[in-house]
C-alpha cells in the first residue's frame, strides 16, 4: 500500500529503520502540511491521513546525499 502513500506513523517508523533517526509522528505529520511543494495528502487510511511525494519531492528525495554504513 506504500504506493498510496504513508501515514506520519508509518513514515516515523520507516525513518527510524532506514536512517536511525527517531521522528516523533507528530512532527512528521506537521512537515507533511507545511512542505505541501514536496509533499500531498493521499487517500485515508482509516481515520489517519497518508501522505506521498509530489513528483518536486521525489526529484528532491532522489538529490539527497546518503550516508554509507
Amino acid at each position: 500500500g506504500s504506493e498510496l502513500g504513508l501515514t506520519a506513523a508509518d513514515a516515523s517508523a520507516l525513518l527510524a529503520l532506514a536512517a536511525g533517526l527517531a521522528v516523533c509522528a507528530t512532527n512528521v505529520a506537521r512537515a507533511c502540511r507545511d512542505e505541501t511543494d514536496l509533499i500531498v495528502e493521499s487517500a485515508p487510511d482509516g481515520r489517519s491521513k497518508r501522505y506521498k511525494l509530489t513528483a518536486a519531492g521525489r526529484a528532491a528525495a532522489a538529490a539527497l546525499e546518503l550516508r554509507k554504513p
